[in-house]
This record gives structure tokens, C-alpha cells and sequence, in this order.
């Protein structure tokens, strides 16, 4: 593990490759999250019925 000989205390290089490491698990995060987002926003979107626009309505104006 990064920083074990240290007595818990990390080298600037230690921190430069995990911090390196944290930004790509975000970026794997974020991407993961937007991708069940968007299933998520087009499973309700399946869900919710289509009700005609009213400038398609059936019924007259008086």
C-alpha cells in the first residue's frame, strides 16, 4: 500500500499517483452514473403515455 513505510506518511509521488488514480475512478464514477441516469430518464419516459398535442385535437372550437 502507497505510504506503508512512512509510519502513515505519503511521498509527493505517492500523492501525485493516487490522486492521479482518484481522478480516473471519478471519471469511470461519473460515467457510470450518467449511464443509469439515461436508462433510468428513458424507462420513464416508456412508462408515461402520449396525450395528443391540442393543436391535434379532435374537438371543435365553438
Amino acid at each position: 500500500m502507497l505510504g506503508e513505510g512512512t509510519a502513515g506518511h505519503m511521498t509527493l509521488d505517492e500523492l501525485l499517483v493516487l490522486e492521479k488514480h482518484l481522478e480516473m475512478w471519478m471519471c469511470h464514477i461519473r460515467a457510470t452514473k450518467m449511464q443509469i441516469m439515461f436508462q433510468e430518464i428513458q424507462s420513464l419516459k416508456n412508462k408515461v403515455p402520449t396525450f395528443p398535442s391540442p393543436s391535434n385535437s379532435t374537438l371543435s372550437s365553438p
